[in-house]
C-alpha cells in the first residue's frame, strides 16, 4: 500500500494601498446657488433699471379702466349662454314633439287604412261565400230538362205503374186462389 501527503503552501502576498482626495468646488464670494464644477470665483453684477413713472401710471389707469368698462362681462356672457341654450333647447323639443307627432299620427292613419281594407275584404269575402251558397242551392233545386233527365223520369214513372200493376195482379191471383 502506498500513502501520500498533501500540504499546500501558498506563495502569493497581496498588499492594497488606496489613495483618496477630496475637491471643494464650491464658488467664492458668491450668494445664490453654487454650481458644481465652478472653481473660480463668480461675480455677479448688478443691473439697475429705470422706470418711467408717467407711463407706470398711465398703463395701471388704462388696465384698472378696462377692467371697469368689462365689470359684469361674465355674467352677461353667461346669461347670453344661458338664452341661447334655453332657445336652442325648446327649438329641439318642439322638432322632436312634432316629428313625433306626425309619427303617430301616419300609425294611426295606416291603422285605420288596414282596419278598412280587412273590413272590405270580410265583406268581398261574404259576398262570394253568399254568391257560392246561392249558386250551388240553385243548382240542387234546377229541373233538369235535358233527355237524358226525362228518360230517367220516365222510367222512373214507368216502374211505379208496372210495380202497382204487378201488385194488383198479385192481389187478384191470391184472392182468386182462396176461393
Amino acid at each position: 500500500m502506498s500513502s501520500s501527503t498533501s500540504s499546500p503552501t501558498n506563495t502569493t502576498a497581496t498588499t492594497t494601498t488606496t489613495n483618496a482626495s477630496e475637491t471643494n468646488l464650491s464658488a467664492a464670494n458668491t450668494s445664490g446657488v453654487t454650481l458644481v464644477g465652478n472653481k473660480g470665483t463668480t461675480e455677479l453684477n448688478e443691473i439697475n433699471y429705470s422706470t418711467d413713472e408717467g407711463a407706470v401710471a398711465n398703463g395701471t389707469a388704462l388696465g384698472q379702466s378696462a377692467i371697469a368698462s368689462n365689470t359684469n362681462l361674465t355674467e352677461a356672457l353667461a346669461s347670453d349662454y344661458a338664452n341661447e341654450t334655453a332657445t336652442a333647447s325648446n327649438a329641439s323639443t318642439n322638432l322632436v314633439s312634432n316629428v313625433l307627432s306626425q309619427g303617430f299620427q301616419f300609425l294611426a292613419n295606416e291603422n285605420n287604412t288596414i282596419a278598412n281594407i280587412e273590413t272590405q275584404n270580410a265583406n268581398a269575402s261574404g259576398e262570394q261565400l253568399a254568391n257560392y251558397a246561392t249558386t250551388l242551392g240553385n243548382i240542387s233545386t234546377a229541373n233538369d230538362t235535358s233527355q237524358a233527365s226525362q228518360s230517367t223520369a220516365f222510367a222512373t214513372s214507368a216502374l211505379k205503374i208496372a210495380a202497382v200493376v204487378v201488385l194488383g195482379i198479385a192481389v187478384i191471383y191470391f184472392a182468386s186462389r182462396q176461393g
